[in-house]
């Protein structure tokens, strides 16, 4: 996600904004100059994307909520939240979290949206299907990984204590 953000052409920001601009701008041009006439405002864009850990605590609510464009989060509650959203939403969240740690990939919402495209990918959704069944079938996934991996984990237990 990007933030637009506008100087002032009379701050510093939005001086050096528009030095940068000009030099862009004459390196294109083979280092001759050109007049451009310069807004009253410049917009830069920020490519800074807050790692996934800590996306909830900077924007407030869980980056799925944002993936599965679920408009309504901030007004459900357990009267409101008929569909269990912010319960498929945390188990999504925590499957994500230790998936990014286990296999030590970066804490990024670029390696949630890889996860996301190979679960995609395995369930057969399509770019068309609505994102309330998006999120169902991903959720319904994930509940069922996650149970297999926690009849691996104590199958594992029991063998080990055997020995």
């Amino acid at each position: 996600m990007s933030e637009k953000v506008a100087y002032s052409k009379d701050s510093p920001e939005g001086k050096a904004l528009i030095a940068e601009k000009e030099k862009v701008i004459i390196s294109q041009n083979n280092n001759k100059p050109v007049s451009e006439p310069v807004n009253d405002h410049i917009e830069t864009q920020s490519e800074i994307e807050p790692p996934f850990s800590a996306y909830e605590k900077i924007k407030g609510k869980p980056y799925s909520a944002e993936f599965f464009k679920i408009t309504e989060w901030d007004m459900l509650n357990d009267d409101l939240d008929i569909d269990k959203k912010k319960d498929k939403v945390k188990l999504i969240e925590s499957w994500i979290k230790e998936k990014i740690e286990g296999s030590n990939l970066e804490d990024s919402l670029e390696a949630y949206r890889e996860l996301m495209k190979r679960y995609f990918d395995e369930l057969n959704i399509g770019k068309t299907e609505k994102n309330s069944s998006k999120l169902e079938r991903v959720y319904l996934y994930l509940k069922l990984a996650k149970k297999q991996s926690d009849l691996d984990r104590r199958r594992r237990e029991i063998i080990d204590n055997r020995i």
